[in-house]
């Protein structure tokens, strides 16, 4: 009889243990790429001042595998994780020997990165850049990417005029992560050039009512995450028209619960974050 009872303490324990796993793993939650299961980081992003990467890698990330902060992917060993990050003309090297298909920058990024992109035309996958360089003209280039689906650009203010630049190209272009960008109404309409483009981040106050109605407008947008935008109820209320949107981040934007109900009676399913926490009528609370 003690045995059986011991037993049974024992299993209640684990599903305690189990119960409380599962609900601390919702907080600070990030967003998934629409295109594969992997990651794209959230925290940490700003909308200005000095940022510090989240995450140091030993090797180019593949799409599909974790983005999370200290991991180096699958496999990976404790003594591979100290080791330092492969410069940008290491990984340019395995890139054009189709060894790896992400450049991953970690230092300011230079002119001379601007003059080694073109001849990764056709190779490159995914463009990480984290700690600024990069001006509007830089775009004119990188469009020239054809290969690209996926491109984060931190720390720096891209404006309207760059997003004229890069939808020159960008057929293949599905994830966008612009969080120090400036855009408004205008450049924000011409992403709907980008045929693919499912995940979008940008940040700034100058993104409004105005610019959530243009954000609606984008065909294929499944994931978006605001940092720090001016929207009012309006704006939500624009974004809840937006047709295949299935996953809504916003940060320090207070909106009225009135504005919220209104957005779930109009998307149901909807997968929302608030400052990194779900929203208390999220159907997908524990989803991921």
């Amino acid at each position: 009889m003690w045995h059986r009872n011991r037993a049974v303490q024992t299993a209640l324990c684990f599903v305690l243990s189990m119960s409380f796993t599962v609900l601390g793993g919702c907080r600070n939650a990030e967003p998934t790429d629409d295109y594969s299961a992997a990651r794209v980081e959230t925290q940490g992003d700003q909308l200005a001042g000095p940022q510090v990467s989240s995450s140091v890698s030993v090797a180019p990330t593949q799409p599909g595998t974790s983005e999370q902060p200290g991991s180096s992917g699958p496999g990976s060993s404790d003594a591979e994780s100290t080791q330092a990050s492969p410069t940008w003309e290491e990984q340019l090297a395995r890139i054009r020997s189709g060894e790896a298909y992400t450049l991953k920058v970690e230092t300011p990024a230079g002119p001379s990165l601007l003059e080694a992109l073109p001849d990764l035309d056709g190779k490159l996958l995914e463009l990480l850049i984290d700690q600024g360089g990069p001006t509007d003209s830089w775009l004119m280039t990188i469009a020239q990417l054809s290969s690209l689906e996926h491109l984060r650009i931190r720390e720096s203010p891209i404006s309207d005029l760059g997003l004229t630049y890069l939808v020159a190209g960008g057929e293949r272009l599905q994830i966008l992560n612009l969080p120090q960008s400036t855009l408004t109404e205008q450049g924000i309409r011409e992403l709907a050039k980008l045929p693919q483009l499912k995940q979008l981040r940008i940040g700034g106050r100058q993104i409004d009512d105005a610019a959530a109605s243009a954000l609606s407008e984008l065909p294929n947008l499944r994931s978006l995450h605001l940092i720090g935008p001016a929207i009012s109820a309006d704006g939500l209320a624009a974004l809840a028209a937006s047709r295949k949107l299935s996953s809504l981040y916003i940060d320090d934007c207070p909106l009225p619960d009135s504005a919220w109900q209104e957005l779930f009676r109009a998307k149901p399913q909807l997968h929302v974050h608030i400052d990194q926490h779900h929203h208390d009528r999220d159907p997908n609370t524990h989803s991921h």
